[in-house]
């Protein structure tokens, strides 16, 4: 049976964070990854750098040895690309994570099979990829996964799925809080984000209770 989570976080904190300029989905991804744990081995999937924002809130136990890698060449980061097979021997990593790169790779079937491949027995993969959300070309955007495709994907290259967490306020707060970025000056759209989003949260909490 997997298992299917959805959590709300507390209001004022998101809308603090809006008031910063960091996106809705940014903010509740960082507020859900403080959930998860990592340790032992770990391979991150198109990190970009060693400094990536998730590893303020997701919890590192100690002698955690991560590798880092992109498909861009950068200072301490080993250079790959997912499309193809990792340069990693089997069984090497307990945890392999992957944040908001799957949308970006056409071609990404393979992944499963090398993940699998290069996860230890009992290892895990911690990923999350966008549904409602706007384009965001890096360098380009071709997906949006439904629950259903992500089971289908990773289990077609022998993983299984334990869980599900769907980090979204609902439908109001995901379309009009993203719309904002178009209104100018951006303090104002900051100003009427923070003014709004209390009121449209707690709609579709009501609408979903």
């Amino acid at each position: 049976m997997i298992k299917k989570v959805h959590k709300y976080f507390n209001i004022l904190e998101i809308t603090k964070n809006l008031l910063s300029g960091r996106s809705l989905i940014r903010i509740l991804f960082d507020n859900a990854i403080k959930d998860y744990s990592i340790h032992g081995e770990v391979l991150d999937l198109g990190s970009k750098s060693i400094n990536s924002s998730y590893y303020k809130n997701i919890n590192i136990e100690k002698n955690t040895n991560i590798v880092f890698t992109d498909i861009v060449p950068n200072e301490k980061i080993v250079q790959m690309d997912v499309r193809e097979g990792f340069p990693f021997e089997e069984d090497s990593f307990d945890y392999v994570i992957s944040f908001h790169l799957f949308e970006h790779v056409f071609d990404y079937q393979k992944s499963a099979y090398e993940i699998y491949r290069v996860l230890k027995p009992g290892g895990k993969l911690i990923i999350c990829v966008p549904f409602m959300y706007q384009y965001h070309g890096d360098p380009d955007d071709f997906f949006r996964f439904t629950d259903s495709a992500m089971i289908k994907i990773w289990e077609k290259g022998g993983l299984k799925c334990e869980s599900i967490e769907y980090i979204s306020e609902g439908i109001l707060s995901n379309s009009i809080i993203p719309a904002l970025n178009i209104v100018k000056p951006q303090i104002l759209s900051k100003i009427i984000k923070v003014l709004l989003y209390p009121v449209l949260s707690l709609i579709d909490r009501a609408i979903n209770y």
